[in-house]
């Protein structure tokens, strides 16, 4: 019943379809059949990621339909006539196995392929049904039970788990067994129990989050009959916090992660929807926030939320503990404070306690300056040294000391290849790599701190209770200390007749025989010489 269309047909037999200026066969609107509510998920999950769904929702109709057999199916329509956006709709229908189809209602004929590139027309049946579709494969009418709203499917759907979690989106990376920095969310959100959230923003405060409370309105909207659950938990909005922080709110009970999915649209840290709901803006109310968990169907909505800021809520406090530890007394006003006209000038008595510790992250932002060689590597450093370049060579400085070789001077050291490389924190302070001092000091408190000449080194090395300390000069070029002198062979006296003979040579001739004066080519007759 189906026939090819050729370019510039005057005349349809199904009312509704007509040629665009490209010579595609078109119609008034466009009709999806899909066999399985997962099929209309997975088609609108395509369509939101190749084109906004927004262009489509005011016209977009999921009815629920069946044929003649009883049998139940799903038909999405819309209305459009441009056929370069039903070509990209009719590739998307073709990967969830659907047929697209073409006209006005009630009839409907497959769009163009391979075997019609321009499109199809039909003869249209007699038959009295709601609406009939016209494929290659079938001709069938069908007859309309429902419609299903979009937000009513929405209502409907869970989020997907994403593979490892919430710990997979806050963990850092691990590559090479190194790991690696995680990039930090500039945006998230966090509901909590009531009775936990007083405690949550004084912690968040403590530790100088950037946050806000948002205070959904409790009271429902006269005009508007809402579906959706709303809100009752707190809802507090961070920018930019560390991950340290989110892995340690992530295991307290109650406490649920969001990010940002889209404008008024939060989904738990660790889920996905099975829609891009950044395509579906204009179902959801920009006043409102929609927040979607992942051990639940549908959505929970924050009605027009108020914005509070963190430091609008938290007041700092004084609490004064008597010297015996019996009595408590806590303040909650704003804390006083008296003004001192200068500064008082006796030290503090805070000691200091400078401590080698071995080094948590990996991250080394400087190249080593230093390497300590054991003595019985040193044979292998000897034959080592011509892989060094002249300069490198000659800058760098080597010392005996009792567990090896310290050669130091710049970062030609890492093509030693063996030993323990160190760090030089401050001028001639050495650290080994692995290892670090606590506190971090600038490099002028810690030569402060030990009391450190300008030339004098000071080798910090693990195990031992107290640094090494030996003066600049005892150091030498790593040259004079490993590279083996020539030895100068005296040369043998030169008797002075062969003196003589090089300075003045004879040469001794000999007499020429007959035959060497005759030409080569031999001697000329008499009739030649006439």
């Amino acid at each position: 019943m189906l026939e090819p269309v050729a370019r510039n047909k005057l005349s349809f037999r199904v009312l509704g379809l007509f040629q665009d200026g490209r010579g595609v066969v078109v119609g008034q609107a466009a009709a999806i059949l899909l066999l399985s509510v997962e099929r209309v998920v997975s088609m609108l999950r395509l369509l939101s990621e190749e084109l906004s769904l927004d262009d489509l929702l005011p016209t977009l109709r999921i009815e629920v339909v069946e044929n003649m057999l009883r049998s139940t199916s799903y038909l999405l329509s819309f209305q459009t006539s441009d056929s370069l956006l039903l070509d990209r709709i009719a590739r998307l229908a073709r990967l969830v196995g659907s047929p697209l189809c073409v006209g006005n209602s009630p009839h409907f004929v497959a769009y163009r392929d391979e075997h019609a590139p321009l499109g199809y027309d039909a003869q249209p049946l007699t038959e009295p049904a709601d609406l009939t579709l016209y494929t290659p494969a079938f001709v069938q009418p069908y007859r309309r039970i429902r419609s299903l709203r979009l937000s009513q499917l929405l209502s409907q759907l869970q989020l997907l788990p994403l593979p490892g979690g919430l710990s997979a989106a806050l963990q850092r990376p691990v590559l090479d067994g190194i790991e690696q920095q995680s990039e930090s969310h500039s945006e998230l959100y966090l509901t909590c129990g009531i009775g936990l959230s007083e405690r949550l923003l004084r912690y968040l405060w403590q530790h100088g989050v950037d946050a806000e409370l948002l205070v959904p309105d409790g009271l429902p909207r006269p005009d508007v009959q809402e579906t959706e659950p709303r809100l009752r938990e707190s809802l507090i909005r961070m920018s930019s916090p560390p991950t340290d922080l989110l892995l340690r709110l992530a295991s307290l009970p109650t406490v649920k992660l969001l990010r940002p999915e889209g404008p008024g649209i939060l989904i738990e840290l660790g889920f996905a929807h099975p829609l891009r709901l950044s395509s579906l803006q204009s179902l959801f109310p920009s006043t409102d926030l929609l927040l979607f968990y992942g051990q639940r169907r549908g959505s929970v909505r924050a009605t027009s939320p108020t914005r509070i800021p963190l430091t609008r809520l938290i007041s700092p406090s004084l609490t004064i503990e008597s010297q015996a530890g019996s009595g408590r007394i806590e303040q909650d006003a704003s804390l006083p404070f008296q003004t001192l006209p200068v500064a008082t000038t006796k030290p503090l008595p805070l000691p200091i306690t400078l401590r080698l510790t071995p080094r948590r992250d990996g991250s080394i932002q400087r190249p080593p300056t230093a390497t300590l060689i054991p003595w019985a590597r040193l044979a292998t450093l000897q034959r080592l040294l011509g892989l060094l370049s002249g300069d490198a060579l000659w800058s760098l400085r080597a010392v005996g000391l009792p567990s090896g070789l310290f050669v130091f001077g710049n970062d030609a050291v890492q093509q030693l290849v063996s030993g323990q490389l160190l760090d030089e924190p401050a001028p001639l302070l050495f650290v080994p790599r692995s290892h670090q001092l606590q506190p971090e000091l600038p490099s002028t408190q810690l030569r402060a701190l030990l009391a450190q000449r300008d030339e004098q080194l000071i080798l910090f090395l693990p195990g031992e209770a107290q640094p090494l300390s030996l003066s600049h000069t005892l150091s030498q070029p790593l040259s004079l200390q490993l590279l083996s002198g020539l030895s100068v062979q005296e040369g043998l006296a030169v008797p002075s007749s062969v003196t003589q003979q090089a300075e003045s040579p004879t040469v001794q001739h000999e007499s020429l025989s007959f035959f060497s004066t005759m030409p080569l080519w031999g001697l000329s007759s008499s009739k030649e010489d006439a």
